[in-house]
């Protein structure tokens, strides 16, 4: 399957179905679907940061993976894992992609992303156009919070970093950060092997930098109208809030979408982006009268554990994007 305003290769979906061929278990095969180069701010900010990019990292796809999900602008799938789904949920609107590729996680099948692969997806052509498109993939985040819980939530709590961002609220950023420190070295510690002590040190500030920016998305997207208003009524809140608009600005600037440089209107769109998704979740949210996919989850403390390919960071991006037509 692939959206009619996408350019592609002839022959793009023979490599997807090969990988579906060689692997039993995998339900569907997804390319890396890059906006359409074009002239003017949109295109040009859509070319380094469209929510249909998921990298160029490839692997298995799903919750809590560097690739939370594949969109259906360009897909390949087999027959007998839709046929066992029943295909997409045609209760949804926005977001049926999402639910498709986590249900059929849930039925024990994978989901693989093969940015090898490239179609070009056509962005929205007009400033409208293109908001209320953010608009609807905001709206998509309540019916499929319902449906999957907290692979939705908008942060993922776990108490070190929380209690980092709990000292940085009530007593600043160099609190917050002198805590984060502290935690590293005591992480470090509890192994024997000075190399050990490092590359776990490093591991758990890392852990808290990857969360802080969870953070710093979630408090400009998810949570804007609640940020806006902490930042109006306090100091305190306002230099919060203006340290985490750096670090989701920073973050999001960063994305490695390819050797595009960021457009200097990229700080405008991405915060007019945020502010439409946001519209479009809480209108869902007050609509439905479920704050749900307003809330953060609660995840398990693990201590950290060195692994050989160490790396890739766990997806910061909502998995909640909508249509991808």
């Amino acid at each position: 399957m692939i959206d009619a305003d996408c350019n592609c290769p002839t022959e793009w979906a023979a490599p997807l179905a090969a990988l579906l061929a060689e692997e039993p278990k995998l339900a569907l095969a997804a390319p890396r679907v890059r906006s359409a180069p074009g002239a003017g701010p949109i295109a040009h900010y859509e070319r380094h940061g469209s929510p249909l990019d998921m990298g160029p990292h490839p692997g298995l796809s799903g919750p809590g993976r560097a690739v939370p999900y594949v969109p259906s602008t360009a897909l390949v799938a087999r027959r007998s894992a839709l046929l066992e789904l029943s295909g997409f949920d045609e209760g949804l609107r926005f977001g049926e992609d999402v639910d498709l590729a986590w249900r059929a996680l849930e039925h024990g099948w994978q989901v693989r992303y093969a940015p090898e692969l490239e179609v070009e997806h056509q962005p929205r052509q007009t400033l409208a156009a293109w908001a209320r498109q953010r608009f609807d993939y905001g709206s998509s985040a309540v019916p499929l919070r319902q449906r999957h819980a907290d692979p939705v939530a908008p942060l993922r709590l776990a108490p070190l970093p929380a209690a980092t961002w709990l000292a940085a609220a009530k007593a600043g950023i160099g609190a917050g950060l002198l805590l984060a420190a502290a935690t590293a070295c005591i992480a470090g510690a509890r192994r024997e092997d000075s190399s050990a002590r490092l590359a776990v040190a490093e591991l758990a500030l890392r852990g808290q930098l990857a969360a802080t920016r969870q953070l710093a998305r979630a408090a400009y997207r998810e949570w804007l109208p609640l940020s806006t208003a902490a930042a109006l009524t306090s100091p305190r809140a306002r230099r919060l809030a203006a340290s985490l608009l750096l670090v989701d600005l920073a973050a999001a600037g960063s994305r490695p979408s390819g050797s595009e440089r960021p457009p200097t209107t990229f700080p405008l769109l991405h915060l007019l982006d945020n502010a439409a998704y946001s519209a479009g979740l809480w209108r869902a949210a007050l609509r439905e009268r479920s704050p749900a996919a307003l809330l953060p989850a609660l995840r398990r403390p693990r201590a950290p554990a060195l692994r050989p390919a160490e790396g890739v960071e766990p997806a910061t991006r909502s998995p909640a994007t909508g249509s991808t037509s």
